[in-house]
């Protein structure tokens, strides 16, 4: 009966934590949980703390689930992502990269939209918005802003696949392009973006 339990509990650790490792910023455990549901193997809704509570001596974030998670020391991704350490609790970083690379097309097809801070003209510049700081905390939710600033290193650290190079396109495809340029401008990270597309463009370049 134990045995069954471990079986069971083991791809879900393995899921939730590789998620963690791989962050290339942490995220609190409500937007942990969200990009959970875009993973090409979606997870419950409560997996991300049922792993992350009892963890407490090890990870940030374990208690307020407001509070980015983050291992409390680097040994921890260390014996995670060593095989001969971790044996059944091995996490491969490849795999996680991937499934974060899906969830951050999941997240922009779900949340982008048209002027998502609600912004009363368009013909003002960002300088001249008084509240604009605090809609932007409001309207843009942790796990869109990180997918809007890291999807495209996600995806470039992949080798080429299919489902990959077809959401890659369907992305460019439609207006959430427009929709993320936004977005973009919005989280003040232009420069970012412009190195986005041009590593974006290579990588499809293989992948054709």
């Amino acid at each position: 009966m134990l045995e069954d339990v471990r079986e069971e509990a083991t791809p879900i650790f393995c899921s939730v934590m590789g998620q963690i490792l791989v962050s290339l910023e942490p995220l609190p455990c409500t937007a942990l949980t969200v990009m959970q549901q875009h993973f090409l193997l979606p997870s419950d809704c409560d997996e991300v703390e049922r792993v992350v509570c009892p963890l407490d001596p090890l990870l940030t974030g374990t208690t307020n689930f407001e509070i980015p998670v983050h291992p409390l020391h680097a040994s921890f991704y260390d014996f995670l992502t060593d095989k001969s350490w971790s044996m059944t609790f091995f996490i491969d970083v490849s795999l996680a990269k991937r499934d974060l690379a899906f969830a951050s097309f999941g997240i922009l097809k779900h949340q982008l939209r048209f002027n998502i801070c609600s912004l009363e003209s368009s013909y003002l510049p960002n300088a001249a918005i008084p509240d604009l700081e605090e809609r932007v905390k409001l309207y843009i939710l942790a796990e869109l802003s990180y997918s809007c600033r890291f999807w495209g290193t996600h995806v470039n650290s992949m080798s080429v696949e299919l489902l990959l190079v077809e959401e890659v396109k369907a992305f460019f495809d439609d207006e959430r392009l427009l929709f993320w340029l936004e977005v973009i401008s919005l989280l003040k990270v232009v420069v970012g973006a412009v190195a986005t597309l041009s590593c974006i463009a290579d990588w499809l370049a293989v992948s054709c």
